[in-house]
């Protein structure tokens, strides 16, 4: 029934599939590509998906945000990255009371984290290649910010700090070339409790968050696959139907030699 199966798939070995090409099972980190540079683009706002921690600031303003980012891939499920980002975010509270922060705006020169992220997908027993892939990452980084707010229509400046924050980033990636990935996602942030000017609110430390889109490549040498698309299930078939080809060929010259033996020995009898 195993023989079968390999039978079944034997064109499998014959078909040229990019992300695996040229590897084998529990192969080294050497034979892939495994870094990767990224850039996005998207808006920053104080707003989320869930609705919470707005501290007040219900009409949004939508700034525009950019990110980079280098990252290490440790197996097709799982790497490091280090991320870049920068814009401004803020936001107006309409119901803000005399001496009340109306509206603020913070700036965010730089900031630099440090995320775990799992890619889901990459190993896919029904398709050799996975074109669409969940992934979530977690981190925690420094970020630079410099807030300024108005309250009874006077504006001012806090002077700049640096504080931790925490990225959480979700999205997807679209595979569309051997070592090229479109990446949609939306990353909250959670910020300093001064990150809006203002103390305090629903929970203690303050949220953005930043929807994105862009672009993700893999750097190195094109004539190894990457990483980051590769898909270890199909490595594995792709072995055994090497090897399977391999013995089927051995098999086949010593039947073919054995029946030349056979027709010798019958010529000579007669």
């Amino acid at each position: 029934m195993f023989a079968a199966g390999l039978v079944s798939t034997a064109s499998f070995a014959q078909i040229s599939h990019p992300t695996i090409e040229g590897t084998t099972p529990f192969a080294p980190n050497a034979e892939y590509r495994t870094w990767s540079f990224g850039i996005n683009a998207g808006i920053l706002n104080q707003s989320n998906i869930f609705g919470f921690n707005r501290d007040g600031f219900d009409k949004l303003n939508h700034n525009l945000g950019y990110s980079a980012y280098i990252k290490k891939y440790i197996s097709p499920s799982f790497g490091l990255k280090a991320q870049y980002l920068g814009g401004k975010v803020g936001g107006v509270n309409e119901n803000a009371s005399a001496a009340q922060i109306s509206e603020f705006e913070t700036k965010m020169p730089w900031s630099a984290a440090l995320s775990a992220e799992w890619t889901a997908a990459n190993t896919n027993w029904r398709f050799v290649n996975s074109i669409i892939k969940p992934y979530v990452s977690i981190g925690l980084g420094a970020l630079n910010f410099e807030t300024t707010t108005t309250v009874d229509g006077t504006s001012t400046t806090a002077e700049a700090s640096t504080k931790l924050y925490v990225p959480v980033d979700a999205g997807l990636k679209f595979a569309i070339a051997k070592g090229v990935n479109i990446d949609l996602g939306y990353q909250l942030n959670w910020a300093n409790q001064h990150f809006d000017g203002k103390a305090g609110g629903q929970y203690k430390n303050d949220l953005f968050s930043y929807a994105h889109a862009g672009l993700e490549f893999a750097l190195g040498s094109s004539k190894k696959p990457f990483l980051g698309n590769s898909n270890p299930a199909a490595t594995l078939a792709a072995d055994v139907n090497k090897k399977y080809d391999a013995l089927k060929a051995e098999r086949d010259a010593l039947i073919a030699s054995n029946n030349e033996l056979k027709g010798r020995n019958s010529t000579n009898s007669s």
